[in-house]
């Protein structure tokens, strides 16, 4: 259940006039004056997030959010913001990255009422400094539905707190009743407010005043491409920046001054995480870069005070920026679809140039962010990447295992546990790399780690420089190459293609049953088999019309006639397509590069099928092979096995060797299987067409061999 962590207001001179303050600007609202400090949904509460002495907060300024911003926000809120040096390395809001600490005053639908409340409030001098009582909490509170949340405004005959009461009676000698105070005019509403702030500057002239500095100006439009958008940001979690900062430390010299650097810097985790650590006095220099001008104003409010320069510019030219002697980063996990054609172009001829290697147009950006950082390492510089764990086995990764074991000192390489889960707005699995900007010695040790605490690794190995190079793809446990006696890879008896990508399953893929419904042709269906989870046969037997003998039996809508022609042969099937138009499939990213739109991707059937994707054990694959003798193809569920020539003869042959390969793929090991996939977050493993075609199969009869491509085989 999500919840959020919050810092109660709770003195006895603040807290009760921002209690009454917001009794009466919103009278329906059960909230006490709070600070919402993190979000958790996904993860789960640290115990020392929760333990941590909140000594005081500063009451800075008025601000609000929502003004002006049409029917696009619901709500209209009008705050008072806050800071408190305890409260800055507990915060973690990753779905609100660019929020500021504050206390909320009205939380409405009135534009009106907002705008005069912010005026007021603008007009009375803050910067007040609340200390709270000793052994100050945050403490956790459930976040409610809407459903709960009308219902408690609802609830309207619930009386106010005492303290909220007496302070009313005590300024305007009344008595505070639910109904006098929803009886009120907004006239009337900001008429108590300015009293009851009066009140408050009266009540804490003997608090420490606290000098409240103009904000930074918030930078213009700008024609970069913004490349933190927001399904791309992973705000690292706190306690998950320390431990990457803890890491890092620890190859760094002990006494040495820090000139510290962040490509990607987001709100800045990893600097506040570097002050918790070290302090400030080691601390030289700090540079964060940002591109987006929200992240950049959210992090200059909160460090700029602290040491830390925030620059808003474009990671592509990071030579422009003094060099660093200790950068750490977590870049936007951006895929490569989302990055503009254009820009990706400038990118990778900039990150070829720089690092002297072909980089592949398949890249995520984080690859980029790695490479074009390096020309603001100085030497023996450290450097720690939080990045995604896959550049260890994929093709377009290959440029960062060579940057890593040919261009710098690679040191360590931690990668997470797959089951647990790290970001509450990501399904990744990560991996911290740490290097030093020197050139590597070959006889030198990489530690590689595992474990969900790079401090308290499940498990650790030593692996040579030399070695870790020779490899095609990394892995953690790294796996050796074994010789595959007798085995011969599957690549050199069958073309390996993926299913069909529909681009709208649910639209595409219908029964049979609603396909006779809709008095749809049976020339525009095609046999498809199910989800692997709606039936138990590994052998899919056929019905007498060649549909896979299951149930229920499903259908793909395989359709390139023009529109005008099916209205024609087909009006119910006209029908359908006119609404999946109406419904904007047409806009959906594959769908669109199709023409027309509904037309789909050519599959022959498979002889044998796997599933792609999986949950593995130590007993039990994660890629269930399946043999089938229907005439019906697969959705990009399943990757789809053709016989090449020369076997696709002999079987036609001999059709009885069909059995025997089957039983070969179905007998390939766990652990073989297992050095072919791709771990991802949650558990999950993939396996890609290029990497089953290396699968070792076993057992075939020498008939089978002969018949296979001798170019393919193990060596």
């Amino acid at each position: 259940m999500p919840s959020v962590s919050v810092l109660y207001i709770a003195d006895d001179i603040v807290g009760r006039h921002l209690l009454l303050l917001r009794n009466i600007c919103e009278p329906t609202s059960r909230s006490l004056p709070h600070v919402t400090v993190r979000y958790f949904s996904k993860l789960s509460i640290p115990s020392e997030h929760l333990n941590s002495v909140i000594r005081y907060v500063d009451i800075l300024k008025p601000g609000s959010f929502g003004i002006g911003a049409g029917l696009a926000q619901e709500n209209r809120t009008v705050y008072l913001r806050c800071e408190s040096e305890d409260l800055l390395h507990l915060e973690h809001k990753p779905f609100y990255p660019t929020s500021e600490f504050h206390i909320t005053i009205y939380d409405g639908g009135s534009e009106d009422f907002a705008v005069r409340l912010l005026n007021l409030l603008s007009k009375f001098p803050w910067g007040i400094r609340v200390d709270l009582p000793k052994r100050t909490h945050l403490q956790q509170i459930r976040i409610k539905s809407k459903a709960e949340k009308s219902h408690a405004r609802s609830k309207n005959d619930e009386d106010f707190k005492k303290e909220s009461k007496d302070l009313f009676f005590s300024i305007f000698n009344q008595k505070l009743t639910k109904a006098l105070a929803l009886s009120l005019s907004d006239d009337e509403r900001l008429t108590y407010a300015s009293k009851i702030c009066k009140n408050l500057q009266k009540a804490s002239s003997g608090l420490l005043k606290i000098k409240v500095a103009p904000d930074s100006q918030k930078p213009g439009a700008h024609e970069i491409f913004n490349a933190n958008p927001a399904n791309a940001v992973h705000l690292t979690p706190p306690e998950m920046a320390r431990s990457v900062v803890r890491g890092a430390m620890e190859f760094f010299g002990a006494d040495s001054l820090i000139d510290f650097g962040d490509p990607a810097v987001g709100t800045g985790a990893f600097f506040s995480a570097l002050l918790a650590e070290v302090g400030s006095e080691r601390i030289r220099s700090a540079i964060g870069v940002d591109i987006n001008p929200d992240q950049v104003q959210a992090a200059r409010l909160r460090w700029t005070d602290r040491g830390m320069k925030v620059e808003q510019t474009d990671y592509l030219h990071m030579e422009i920026l003094k060099g660093r002697n200790l950068v750490v980063a977590n870049p936007p996990y951006l895929r490569h679809q989302g990055i503009p054609a254009k820009y990706k172009v400038e990118l990778r001829q900039r990150a070829s140039v720089i690092s002297g290697r072909k980089v592949s147009g398949l890249s995520g950006q984080y690859v980029y962010f790695m490479l074009l950082a390096h020309q603001w390492l100085l030497p023996d510089a450290i450097s720690a990447w939080l990045i995604p764990s896959e550049f260890m086995q994929t093709a377009y990764g290959e440029v960062i295992r060579k940057y890593l074991t040919e261009d710098v000192e690679l040191l360590r390489i931690h990668q997470y546990s797959a089951e647990e889960v790290y970001f509450e707005n990501a399904e990744v699995l990560p991996c911290v790399v740490y290097f030093r900007n020197r050139k590597p010695c070959q006889n030198a040790v990489v530690n590689l780690s595992f474990g969900s605490s790079i401090e308290n690794p499940q498990s650790e190995f030593k692996v040579e420089f030399s070695e870790l190079n020779q490899l095609s793809r990394w892995s953690i446990p790294p796996k050796k190459k074994k010789k595959q006696e007798g085995a011969i890879p599957l690549g050199s008896l069958f073309n390996v293609k993926r299913g069909v990508a529909t681009g709208a399953n649910s639209f595409f893929i219908i029964s049979r049953k609603e396909a006779e419904d809709l008095k749809i042709h049976e020339h525009y269906l095609r046999p498809v088999i199910p989800k692997i989870r709606n039936f138990q046969d590994k052998i899919i037997e056929t019905a007498p019309d060649g549909y896979p003998d299951l149930h229920p039996q499903l259908c793909l809508l395989h359709v390139s006639d023009p529109l005008d022609e099916i209205k024609i042969d087909c009006p119910g099937l006209y029908e359908y397509l006119h609404k999946g138009d109406e419904d904007g499939l047409p806009k959906r990213y594959l769908l669109g590069s199709r023409k027309p739109w509904y037309r789909q991707e050519s599959r022959d059937p498979a002889l044998f099928m796997c599933t792609y994707m999986g949950r593995q054990s130590e007993s039990k694959s994660a890629i269930k092979f399946l043999w089938n003798k229907s005439r019906a193809i697969a959705t990009n569920t399943y990757l789809m096995l053709y016989p090449k020539p020369a076997l696709q003869r002999l079987l036609e042959n001999s059709p009885d060797y069909a059995s025997m390969l089957f039983k070969s793929l179905e007998q390939a090991s766990v652990d073989e299987i297992l050095e072919l996939t791709r771990s991802h977050a949650g558990g999950l493993t993939k396996i890609e067409p290029k990497d089953l075609l290396l699968l070792p199969l076993h057992g075939l009869d020498p008939e089978i061999k002969d018949v296979a491509e001798s170019s393919l085989f193990f060596n």
